[in-house]
């Protein structure tokens, strides 16, 4: 965990944040909704604790854990008061100025008493329009490859698909083998290797007629890895 007050995992909010330890145990925020915008964050959420009191609540981003461990505060992006009413009760719908990298975000809040934990994780959705990565070689690694798309691809949120296209130089057919398994980012990715110059999807009802230019050969890598891995179920992947 980022922040353990008790050093027994994850301490529960309690009302009126009546409980006592490091701390004072201060509540943390509850988010409900949160959206990545282009510059701003907007985040809607709940908050139990001291009545009539001033906090600062501290926003987080972070990348998922792979391993499925608590999503820890990994960027700062932003912070807002909160003040509570005479029942120990607030809510939030702001906005905070922030391009977070990542899509994860959490929350801390911080009162007369001392800091909160963290809050559990909320996946953001995004408004960002999906950006276009073009692979230029058929190498595996480096600028251009297709390995290096799907990181740059990993590192961009957005709230429709990512575009992956070649233009790779020559006639081809181009044969793309990576020693390595492909991981798809956490971002949601489109690969079309009919965009090669020279492919073309099948047309025919009854045949396929299709022109395929690029082709991913898996030959060697070592035996029963996979081609491509999936590092969120967020990742998609068009046809060939």
């Amino acid at each position: 965990l980022g922040i353990n007050l008790g050093f027994d995992g994850v301490t529960a909010n309690d009302p009126d944040d009546a409980d006592t330890g490091p701390n004072g145990f201060q509540n943390f925020p509850v988010l409900t909704m949160a959206s990545l915008g282009v510059g701003t964050v907007e985040l809607t959420g709940t908050f139990d604790s001291t009545p009539s009191t001033v906090f600062q609540v501290d926003v987080f981003a972070s990348h998922p854990d792979p391993d499925g461990h608590p999503t820890e505060a990994a960027e700062f992006v932003g912070t807002f008061d909160l003040t509570t009413d005479v029942s120990g009760l607030g809510s939030f719908s702001t906005s905070v100025d922030g391009i977070p990298s990542g899509r994860i975000l959490t929350a801390t809040a911080t009162g007369p008493e001392g800091t909160s934990e963290l809050s559990q994780g909320l996946r953001a959705t995004s408004t960002r329009p999906g950006a276009t990565f073009t692979v230029t070689t058929d190498a595996d690694s480096g600028p251009g490859s297709l390995r290096q798309a799907l990181a740059e691809a990993g590192e961009v949120i957005a709230g429709t698909p990512h575009q992956i296209r070649f233009e790779i130089p020559g006639t081809g057919p181009h044969a793309l083998r990576p020693t390595t398994p492909l991981v798809l980012p956490g971002e949601p990715v489109a690969i079309d290797g009919f965009t090669q110059p020279g492919s073309s999807p099948n047309a025919a009802a009854d045949t396929d007629d299709a022109v395929r230019r690029i082709r991913i050969d898996g030959a060697d890598l070592e035996v029963f890895a996979s081609l491509l891995q999936v590092s969120t179920p967020a990742a998609c992947c068009a046809a060939w």
